[in-house]
């Protein structure tokens, strides 16, 4: 779901690809994710020690499977400059994500 995303904003132009961290699940996607997406993304494994600094951006895409939700928010640091966080998960409540990423 993300890359149906992000595609169409990096092929037009609009968001350069060395401006976009990614965070994939885990470090056995990553080199096939880095396959599939156009060079310069920043991809790192969700365990990599630089995963983190994804939560620093002012705009997140949240689009991992609803399954995989409690253990992202759990790596998630505390943030207070109330970044927009943009969730594409089916079947999860915006009450659930405001309880989940508060300060978002």
């Amino acid at each position: 779901m993300a890359q149906a995303l992000v595609l169409p904003l990096l092929e037009s132009g609009r968001i350069p690809a060395h401006q976009l961290l990614a965070v994939v699940g885990g470090s056995g996607s990553l080199e096939q994710r880095r396959l599939e997406l156009p060079a310069g993304i920043g991809l790192v494994a969700a365990d990599d020690p630089s995963a983190p600094k994804v939560w620093t951006a002012p705009v997140q895409l949240l689009a991992v499977k609803p399954q995989q939700l409690d253990s992202v928010a759990a790596a998630a640091p505390p943030v207070t400059d109330r970044p927009l966080l943009i969730s594409v998960l089916a079947g999860v409540s915006l009450a659930r994500l405001q309880h989940l990423f508060p300060g978002h």
